[in-house]
């Protein structure tokens, strides 16, 4: 249960976090994963017959890190190959700007002592990502991208880590939006957090909110 209390801090992803997936997002990013598979899988020929791959292990797996997996990356490499899918993959014409979440986001930076981003887009793509939703930088006081240097990698958890050596809180008192169990909510947790699960219903979350919108109702 969310202790609302003790949050000082509130942090962010950004990838189908602070915008929701759709359809042709969700096409961009399996295609993304495709060229991975066929990177292990060579002998599928082209990426048309690796995502043919892709979508008929899904209907098993039901998870795209687990279809790299029974392509042939270990456990942590199909971590960061679906981590870089979602996050690298060429979505900015499908982004549209929401002016309800930007002006959220003004008003929770000017009622809580700090407010952070974590994510795995690295900074050039997150900046780009940012503005075409309309979100201003200044939102997010502290910022580590997937290729900040000394952060180290979201799923791993020391992203979290870093993130709590630059503000000097208390671990509890900082709370964590995200919409993956493997990328946001569990590593988030071990590092002490509280964790808001978005989008997705994720058990392990302190609480759900099925749209980034009803994070208004919750910390303001």
């Amino acid at each position: 249960m969310l202790k609302r209390e003790v949050i000082e801090a509130v942090g962010y992803d950004l990838d189908e976090c602070l915008y929701e997936s759709d359809p042709r997002i969700n096409n961009r990013i399996r295609n993304r994963m495709a060229q991975d598979i066929l990177t292990k899988m060579p002998q599928l020929d082209s990426v048309e017959k690796a995502r043919g791959f892709f979508e008929r292990e899904y209907v098993e797996l039901q998870s795209g890190r687990k279809v790299l997996m029974r392509a042939g990356y270990t456990a942590q490499e199909a971590g960061r190959c679906a981590d870089e899918a979602v996050s690298q993959a060429e979505i900015l014409d499908l982004l549209v700007v929401d002016h309800t979440v930007a002006r959220m986001l003004a008003r929770i930076a000017e009622n809580y002592k700090t407010t952070f981003l974590i994510t795995s887009s690295p900074e050039q793509i997150a900046l780009a990502k940012l503005n075409a939703l309309g979100i201003n930088l200044v939102n997010f006081r502290h910022r580590i991208y997937g290729d900040t240097s000394g952060a180290g990698h979201k799923q791993e958890g020391k992203a979290f880590e870093y993130l709590l050596s630059q503000t000097g809180l208390p671990s509890e008192s900082h709370v964590y939006i995200g919409n993956s169990r493997k990328s946001d909510i569990i590593p988030a947790r071990n590092a002490g957090m509280q964790t808001i699960a978005v989008w997705n219903n994720i058990p392990e979350a302190d609480l759900f909110i099925p749209h980034i919108h009803n994070l208004e109702g919750v910390l303001l």
